[in-house]
């Protein structure tokens, strides 16, 4: 008598299969969901730079010329629930290298960003993990009229990447992006403090990469989503041991338009999944200090929103003036 042995192998490896976490096809949606949340946050982060230099010259003394500059920023996410208790965590960092110049009463600067990060989804029959790669190049600038100042930018940013799937493959997610902005701000200046009062239209239009292998074909809808901030920023500058002190803090209430869903389409089946907030918060802590050409700051960002989302960054930036 014989013992079967593959008889027995294939009882165990089937027995494995039956109990192992198996990644659905619902699974591949969130993956790429958490993967588009991200690239919303490295939009954040190239807005971060420029936003900074529009910023700082409304608030803070600066001359005629130019300058150029160097950000270093990143950011840790997170959405507990961005569908059928799913969500993502993300880790991502970004090099921005910049120049602008004033004259007068305009502003006109242009920026390349450089970036990488990694995404995991939460919640899921089986995490899925994700990464991408980003680089862009954005343009922006700033008209004032005593108080009243209107600003605007645009960009376009190239996302690689990839993410796992439900047949355990690994495929790219590439995106183009694009985003444009306009926004007005009003100046109120008390002694030694200032107060600028500011509101914004924020567009960004996602288009990603269709991707597919012997078992699944993806087609994932463009996105086109508004956020619309309203807020606040309060800042001062005094002397300090040969240096201007430069501190800041901003509230934001952000409300958000458009496509906050990913759509997905795979074997016919169409899945939505929630990548971005109906509505949120965001606040803005930071101090600089400036030397006679070069100044060196620190901020910290804060984004709070539904379904426990939070976004913490952190920006390093340089600048020398000319």
């Amino acid at each position: 008598m014989t013992f079967p042995v593959k008889s027995v192998l294939a009882c165990s490896a089937s027995l494995y299969c039956a109990l192992a976490p198996v990644p659905s096809f619902a699974d591949t949606h969130h993956a790429f969901a958490a993967v588009t949340a991200a690239q919303k946050d490295a939009v954040d982060l190239t807005r971060d730079a420029t936003d900074a230099r529009v910023r700082e010259t409304r608030l803070f003394t600066r001359h005629d010329g130019g300058s150029v500059w160097l950000d270093l920023n990143g950011a840790v996410s997170e959405s507990k629930a961005m569908g059928d208790d799913a969500g993502y965590k993300s880790l991502l960092g970004a090099l921005h290298l910049g120049a602008d110049i004033k004259t007068g009463t305009a502003l006109f600067g242009v920026a390349y960003s450089y970036g990488r990060g990694d995404i995991d989804t939460t919640g899921l029959t089986k995490n899925l993990d994700g990464e991408t790669e980003f680089f862009g190049v954005r343009i922006y600038g700033e008209k004032t009229w005593g108080p009243l100042g209107v600003r605007g930018a645009l960009s376009w940013l190239k996302a690689k990447g990839g993410t796992d799937t439900a047949t355990g493959e690994s495929h790219n997610t590439d995106a183009d992006i694009f985003t444009a902005e306009a926004g007005g701000d009003f100046l109120i200046t008390e002694g030694a403090v200032k107060v600028l009062a500011h509101a914004d239209a924020k567009a960004t239009k996602i288009n990603p990469d269709n991707f597919s292998d012997a078992a699944v074909s993806v087609q994932p809808d463009n996105a086109l989503y508004w956020e619309f901030p309203v807020g606040v920023t309060v800042a001062s500058e005094f002397d300090a041991a040969g240096f201007t002190v430069k501190p800041l803090a901003d509230i934001s209430f952000v409300s958000t338009a458009g496509d906050r869903e990913t759509v997905t389409h795979l074997q016919g089946v169409t899945h939505s999944m929630r990548f971005a907030d109906t509505r949120g918060w965001r606040m803005a802590f930071g101090v600089a200090a400036q030397g006679e050409k070069g100044s060196l700051g620190l901020t910290y960002r804060l984004d709070l929103g539904e379904n426990d989302r939070r976004n913490h960054a952190v920006t390093l930036d340089g600048k020398y003036t000319f």
